[in-house]
C-alpha cells in the first residue's frame, strides 16, 4: 500500500489528490488500484470527490469503478451521479424496500368511481394502454419510478378485483334468473301433462 499526493502535498485541504492504493510501476500509464480523494472544478465551483479504481490483466490502465461526490451521491459505473445511488448496470439484490404514501386502498371505498368496463375498453382502444399508467414511450424516455409504478399497478389490481366481484354478482343474478325461468317452464310442462 502506498499513499501519495499528485501535487506533492499531503494536506487534503490543498488542491490536488490523495491516493491510497497500489500502483504497478512508476510511469503515468501504469495501473493504479485503490482510492483517490481529489478536488474538482465543475458547475462553476469546486468540490471533493472520492474515486475508486481497479486494474487487472484485462485492463492496461486504471479504470474508475465508483465515485462519491461532494453531495454524498454514489455512482457505480457512472462519473456524474445526480441521485444518492446511480448505477450504470444491473443490480442484483435480495430485496428492495420502497416507502410510499397514499396506497390505493381508496379503491375499495364506497365513493371511489370505478370506470365501467365499456369506458375502460374505449380508453384502451383509443390510447393503447391502461388509463393512469405510463405509455411505453414515456418509460423509454424517462424510465420509471419503482414506487409509483408499484402503486399504480396495485390500484389496477384492486380495480380488477372490483370488476371480478361485479361480474360474479352479475353471473349469479343471471343464473338465478335462468333457474326461475327453467322452473317456471318445467312447472308448466309438468302441469300440462
Amino acid at each position: 500500500m502506498s499513499q501519495h499526493n499528485s501535487n506533492g502535498v499531503h494536506d487534503s485541504a490543498e488542491r490536488g489528490s490523495l491516493n491510497i492504493g497500489m500502483k504497478t510501476g512508476s510511469g503515468t500509464a501504469d495501473g493504479f488500484a485503490g482510492m483517490q480523494m481529489t478536488t474538482e472544478s465543475y458547475n462553476g465551483g469546486n468540490g471533493s470527490v472520492l474515486r475508486f479504481y481497479t486494474w487487472g490483466a484485462n485492463t492496461a490502465i486504471s479504470r474508475e469503478v465508483m465515485r462519491i461526490n461532494e453531495s454524498g451521491n454514489v455512482g457505480i459505473g457512472i462519473t456524474t451521479p445526480a441521485t444518492k445511488l446511480a448505477v450504470n448496470g444491473t443490480i442484483t439484490t435480495k430485496e428492495v424496500v420502497v416507502q410510499s404514501s397514499n396506497w390505493p386502498d381508496y379503491v375499495f371505498k364506497k365513493d371511489y368511481h370505478l370506470p365501467s368496463l365499456d369506458s375502460l375498453s374505449a380508453q384502451i382502444q383509443a390510447e393503447g394502454h391502461l388509463p393512469g399508467m405510463p405509455t411505453a414511450a414515456e418509460v423509454e424516455k424517462n424510465g420509471l419510478s419503482l414506487g409509483n409504478i408499484v402503486k399504480q399497478q396495485q390500484q389496477k389490481i384492486e380495480e380488477l378485483a372490483l370488476y371480478i366481484m361485479s361480474l360474479k354478482k352479475e353471473l349469479e343474478q343471471e343464473h338465478l334468473t335462468r333457474e326461475k325461468e327453467f322452473e317456471h317452464i318445467s312447472g308448466k310442462s309438468i302441469k300440462s301433462k
